[in-house]
């Protein structure tokens, strides 16, 4: 982010609360990849942006969730996540709170892959799962309502916690630019609070075969890959990646190329965007300066420029206009 942005905290002083921050693990009786997108994206939700989880697997085929958050917000989630849960015939056990120090918080909506190590308090809750038996028709709109409904009332209960307070500020909308081959989409991400939950939504949003693996921009010749939803910056341009797609490599010009690019951005108005397409075609083909000042019948033409990759029309053209005046 640039100096000017401001950042808007959703984490409120502990000075302000009567409640400490705490910790709990839940053994749940799946891990299946429905499951986890699930759970991540119940704490992901908009309401939910206090609680902070970790999801892992167990050696026994279920999932470590690591919930943090103040501790009535903790609490009262805990039947919502349960009839969630049980609206796909799943079982949760969750185990005693625990203050959570500096050194182990969460900050962020996780799932990880490698198994959780099994502790003590691990197997007790796992062996709570003989003793359980869930049944019900709940949904997952019911639950979510129940919960806004339970937030909502805490919310307002709470001295030093609700919105006339300024706690909970109102959020603005956050709309980035996706694009993925040649098409371009906006998508709208100021309540999207984890990585995975940012895929699901570019992957729906763009609706390619493949999961997506990861965005990414590109400023000043270089690569950088969105790594927290939190740098996603309102406006920019973000490149999707499935999971079949490589990163492209940097691109290295010669003075004699870069000052051409610089002449097309100035002589043409083109933006700091089209530069970067010219350059992505340039780079893949191979071109160097020599080449674009050939003329007679080596010279590049409207139709080169075209199976180059350069689909729009005015780019070639501003591109045909700088080589023309180049020779000249």
């Amino acid at each position: 982010m640039s100096g000017n942005d401001t950042h808007i905290s959703t984490t409120p002083s502990s000075r302000t609360l009567d409640f400490p921050m705490v910790s709990v693990d839940a053994i749940i009786s799946s891990d299946s990849t429905k499951i986890k997108t699930i759970v991540a994206d119940f704490y992901c939700g908009g309401s939910l942006r206090m609680l902070f989880a970790q999801i892992r697997p167990t050696q026994s085929g279920r999932l470590l969730a690591t919930v943090q958050g103040y501790s009535n917000l903790v609490r009262s989630s805990q039947p919502c996540i349960k009839g969630l849960l049980a609206a796909y015939d799943v079982a949760i056990v969750w185990g005693e709170e625990s203050l959570v120090d500096d050194d182990n918080r969460l900050s962020s909506v996780t799932i990880e892959n490698t198994p959780a190590e099994l502790t003590p308090s691990i197997k007790i809750l796992e062996k709570h799962f003989d003793e359980i038996y869930i049944g019900g028709s709940i949904t997952t709109e019911d639950i979510m309502e129940i919960f806004k409904d339970e937030l909502a009332k805490w919310t307002i209960a709470t001295p030093g916690f609700g919105v006339p307070n300024g706690w909970i500020p109102p959020v603005k909308d956050k709309h980035i630019y996706l694009k993925y081959d040649e098409d371009r989409y906006v998508l709208e991400v100021s309540s999207i609070q984890c990585m995975e939950t940012l895929k699901k939504a570019v992957s729906e949003k763009i609706r390619v075969p493949h999961p997506i693996k990861c965005l990414y921009l590109r400023k000043d010749n270089y690569i950088i890959v969105v790594t927290d939803v939190k740098d996603l910056q309102e406006g920019y341009l973000y490149y999707a990646l499935t999971v079949n797609d490589e990163l492209p490599k940097k691109e290295t010009f010669s003075h004699s190329m870069e000052e051409f690019f610089e002449k097309l951005k100035k002589e043409e108005d083109l933006e700091d965007e089209d530069i970067l397409t010219i350059k992505e075609c340039f780079g893949r083909e191979g071109i160097k300066f020599k080449q674009l000042m050939y003329s007679g019948d080596l010279a590049i033409t409207d139709e080169n420029l075209k199976e180059y990759g350069i689909a729009q029309g005015g780019l070639r053209t501003a591109i045909l206009a700088v080589i023309k005046r180049n020779i000249q």
